[in-house]
C-alpha cells in the first residue's frame, strides 16, 4: 500500500515539488542555483513555495541544468523522470572525444616534466646563441682584439651561433619526440575519466604555487634585462653597449627558462583539463593556426638571415624574434576571434 502512495505522490508532484527534488538531489542550495541560472535566491525561493512560475527562458535553462525533459517539469501527472542525455555527453557524440584514463593522464605529465627543463635549456641556449658574436664585435670594435679582422670576428661569431642552435634543436627533437604521441592531447576533443580527471586536479592545485613564483622570478629577470642595456646605452664605449646587451640577452634567457619549465607541465595539465588555452572551442582555432604559423616563422627566420647577413648589424637584429613572437600573439588571438564568430 505505502509504495502505491509514493507512486501517487510522484504523479502529483508540481513544478515546485520538481524544482526542490531536482536541486536537492544536485545537492545544491538555492543560492547555488540561483546563481546557475543568473537569478536571485527570492526568485528560486518563490517558484519553490509555488508563489511565482519560472518563464519559457528559465525552464528551458532548467530542463538542461537538471538534464531533465520541459514535458517532465511542466506537466503534473507525469510518472518517472524521463532524464534526458546530458549536453555533455550530446557533445562529446558529435565530436567523437577521445577517453583518457588516469594511467595515460600520467604518462603524459610525466613525460611533459621530464622534457620540460631539456627544452628549457634548448631555449635558453637559442636566446644566449649570438653573445659569442656580439662579444668580438665589441672587443673589436674597442681595439681589445686586433689580431683578427671584423669579418673573421663576425665569421666566428655565426659560426658558433649555429652551432648552440644546432644543439639546442638536436635537443628539441630528442626531448620532444616522446611528447608527439601525445598531440592529440592539445588538437582533440578529449575526456579524462573521474579518477584521472581528480588526479590532474590534484596535480594543478600542488603545482600552482610553484607555477606563480616562477613566472613571477620570470617577469622580473626580463623587466631587470631590459635595464642592462639601457645603462649600456648611456656610455659611449662599443664594449660595454655589447655588455649590455648581452646581459639583456643571459637574464631574458633565464626568465625563458624560469617561464618554459614550468610552462610545459602546466600546460600539459591544462590540456588534459580542457583549460584556458586549451578549452575545448579554443582547439578548433589552434587547428586552424598550424598551417599559418609554420608559414609565419619561415619567413621571420628567413627575414632574420637575410636582414643580419645583408646589414651584418647582427647585434641589433635578434630583436626580430620578440617583435615576431608578440606579433604571433596578435595574429593567433584575431584567428580565435573569427573562429569563434563562425561558430
Amino acid at each position: 500500500m505505502s509504495v502505491s502512495i509514493n507512486k501517487t505522490e510522484v504523479n502529483k508532484m508540481t513544478l515546485a515539488d520538481k524544482i526542490i527534488n531536482l536541486r536537492k538531489q544536485k545537492g545544491w542550495s538555492q543560492e547555488e542555483l540561483a546563481e546557475k541560472l543568473d537569478v536571485t535566491r527570492q526568485s528560486v525561493s518563490k517558484w519553490e513555495s509555488a508563489q511565482s512560475v519560472p518563464d519559457i527562458a528559465k525552464i528551458l535553462q532548467l530542463s538542461e541544468l537538471f538534464g531533465v525533459t520541459t514535458d517532465y517539469l511542466l506537466k503534473e501527472n507525469d510518472g518517472e523522470i524521463p532524464h534526458e542525455e546530458p549536453v555533455e555527453q550530446k557533445e562529446e557524440k558529435c565530436e567523437n572525444v577521445r577517453k583518457v584514463g588516469e594511467k595515460e593522464a600520467y604518462e603524459y605529465l610525466e613525460a611533459s616534466r621530464k622534457a620540460a627543463k631539456k627544452i628549457a635549456l634548448a631555449v635558453l641556449m637559442c636566446i644566449l646563441s649570438p653573445v659569442c658574436m656580439l662579444l668580438l664585435i665589441g672587443a673589436h670594435e674597442t681595439q681589445l682584439i686586433t689580431a683578427i679582422s671584423e669579418d673573421i670576428c663576425i665569421l666566428i661569431g655565426i659560426i658558433v651561433l649555429l652551432l648552440i642552435v644546432a644543439a639546442a634543436v638536436m635537443v628539441f627533437i630528442f626531448f620532444g619526440i616522446p611528447l608527439t604521441k601525445f598531440d592529440y592531447m592539445e588538437k582533440e576533443p578529449i575526456k579524462l575519466d573521474e579518477a584521472a580527471k581528480k588526479a590532474m586536479e590534484s596535480e594543478k592545485e600542488a603545482a600552482a604555487a610553484g607555477y606563480t613564483r616562477h613566472n613571477a622570478i620570470g617577469v622580473a629577470l626580463c623587466i631587470f634585462g631590459a635595464i642592462s642595456t639601457l645603462l649600456g646605452a648611456f656610455t659611449e664605449h662599443e664594449m660595454l653597449i655589447m655588455i649590455g646587451i648581452c646581459g639583456t640577452l643571459l637574464l631574458v634567457a633565464c626568465g625563458t627558462y624560469c617561464f618554459v619549465s614550468v610552462g610545459i607541465p602546466w600546460g600539459a595539465m591544462q590540456k588534459m583539463l580542457e583549460e584556458g588555452d586549451y578549452a575545448r572551442r579554443t582547439k578548433l582555432a589552434n587547428k586552424a593556426m598550424e598551417p599559418i604559423s609554420e608559414i609565419y616563422w619561415l619567413v621571420i627566420t628567413a627575414i632574420y638571415l637575410a636582414y643580419s647577413f645583408i646589414t651584418s648589424n647582427w647585434h641589433i637584429s635578434w630583436i626580430i624574434w620578440p617583435l615576431a613572437g608578440v606579433l604571433f600573439g596578435v595574429i593567433s588571438a584575431i584567428v580565435a576571434i573569427v573562429m569563434r564568430k563562425d561558430k
